[in-house]
């Protein structure tokens, strides 16, 4: 699940030399995104709170009660960011997962060595639906970037579609939306990034991250592509 895919790979290198990709900012021919349209992205990150939005150097405000470290997110979900990642992750444009991973290992510091990528696990019905887990895809390229161990630690409990929901909803949602491998082992001295693509009320990362800190992770990291506060 959500591995490669030879046969896909080989039609998509097939279909980029007889139609090159447009980048989605400006057009130009052969990227999903141009070197000048990531420096725009790249020039205004998203510095707040994951979790309410407030202004916050960590990505976490202190008024949270959660076990969030810090958390990253590349900008919101505005404009040419919100073209690419709604290509990738509603219109099977599996091509630019690339590109949004350069902009996440871009926001990302060092860290700690030893830290664990750990994926928030997507519903079986999206996978079906997209023929690839696209969260996965986006761990693993990240992963050989920064040459970075996954871990699958996480299982779903729900295949409920949270952007059809409302805040309450969405919490409620995510209380019980995620459950520890029965195979799963969490060393407290392994530090932990959970990897999402989009955060909005951010009651997905931090249901994920209790259930990690409950099961003995200490040191838990959030990195995202995208946020994008309810309207």
């Amino acid at each position: 699940m959500g591995g490669i895919n030879v046969k896909n790979t080989m039609i998509e290198a097939l279909l980029l030399k007889v139609a090159p990709h447009l980048c989605f900012g400006c057009g130009k021919t052969g990227t999903t995104l141009c070197h000048n349209c990531k420096y725009n992205i790249t020039s205004e990150l998203f510095l707040g709170c994951v979790l309410c939005g407030d202004i916050s150097p960590e990505g976490i405000c202190a008024q949270h009660d959660t076990p969030i470290c810090k958390a990253w997110v590349v900008s919101k979900r505005l404009t040419v960011l919100k073209k690419v990642v709604d290509a990738y992750k509603f219109e099977n444009v599996k091509a630019a997962s690339r590109v949004l991973v350069d902009l996440m290992d871009t926001r990302l510091p060092l860290l700690p060595v030893g830290t664990v990528i750990v994926p928030i696990p997507t519903a079986s019905s999206h996978i079906r639906q997209r023929g690839y887990d696209h969260i996965h895809i986006l761990a693993r390229l990240l992963a050989q970037k920064r040459e970075m161990p996954i871990a699958h630690l996480l299982q779903r409990s729900s295949g409920v579609t949270q952007h059809r929901l409302n805040k309450a909803q969405r919490q409620q949602e995510a209380d019980g939306a995620f459950y520890i491998l029965e195979t799963a082992t969490i060393n407290p001295d392994t530090p932990l990034l959970i990897i999402d693509d989009i955060i909005t009320t951010g009651s997905t990362i931090s249901s994920a991250a209790k259930v990690l800190a409950n099961a003995g992770a200490k040191t838990i990291f959030v990195v995202a592509l995208a946020y994008q506060p309810l309207d």
